[in-house]
């Protein structure tokens, strides 16, 4: 798996069990944006938030 991702074998064990701390405000968002259908921009998924 680390040559198709190109990455060295420690670099993998150092992230693999570390979770992104933004990816539940990325699920919020992508949420927001989905509901209106691709047709809100920055400024009124800021104000959904």
């Amino acid at each position: 798996m680390c040559a198709a991702l190109d990455i060295s074998q420690r670099t993998y064990y150092k992230y693999r069990n570390n979770e992104d701390k933004d990816y539940y405000d990325y699920l919020l968002i992508k949420e927001i944006f989905d509901e209106s259908k691709g047709t809100y921009g920055y400024r009124r998924v800021c104000e959904g938030l």
